[in-house]
């Protein structure tokens, strides 16, 4: 996919011949440009065979595994959802970093149709989610919630 997006960002007018113009990095978020890159590739698809067919590098798009690229979509959409919804709150959010960590692990469970593959791949999301962010916000999110008044409780 890398190779694919390289070539049509760097040979001119290529982008424009494309529904959507693809995605190659450049987020601050890992998840954002799976993602991204993962989408833009897959709107653009029958487009690039026809793009890079003329250019003879059709290889280019038959290495994209198009199964594993719709499989990659659906947790890394849901990290994008959760984050990007949580930096766009124009007030301190901090409750809710921890709810939205747990709905990031329910959205990571493996299901029943879920490939070898993918099963690994969400249990390296898993993974990332705990070790960079498990340990530093049961803490911050239990001072928060206590700094929130709406979120104490009543005293009699």
């Amino acid at each position: 996919m890398s190779d694919c997006c390289r070539f049509v960002k760097q040979f001119t007018g290529l982008q424009e011949q494309l529904p959507k113009s693809l995605k190659h990095g450049g987020d601050t978020r890992p998840w954002v440009s799976m993602y991204r890159r993962a989408d833009s590739i897959e709107t653009s698809y029958e487009a690039l065979v026809a793009v890079l067919t003329a250019k003879n590098r059709l290889e280019l798009v038959a290495n994209v595994n198009r199964g594993l690229n719709r499989e990659m979509m659906e947790p890394t959409k849901n990290m994008k959802t959760v984050f990007e919804s949580l930096e766009k709150v124009n007030e301190p959010n901090l409750q809710l970093v921890v709810p939205s960590y747990h709905l990031l692990v329910l959205k990571f469970k493996a299901g029943i149709r879920d490939s070898k593959v993918l099963t690994r791949f969400r249990q390296h999301l898993m993974k990332y989610l705990d070790d960079k962010f498990w340990s530093s916000i049961t803490a911050f999110h239990w001072m928060a919630t206590f700094m929130d008044p709406s979120l104490s409780t009543p005293s009699t």
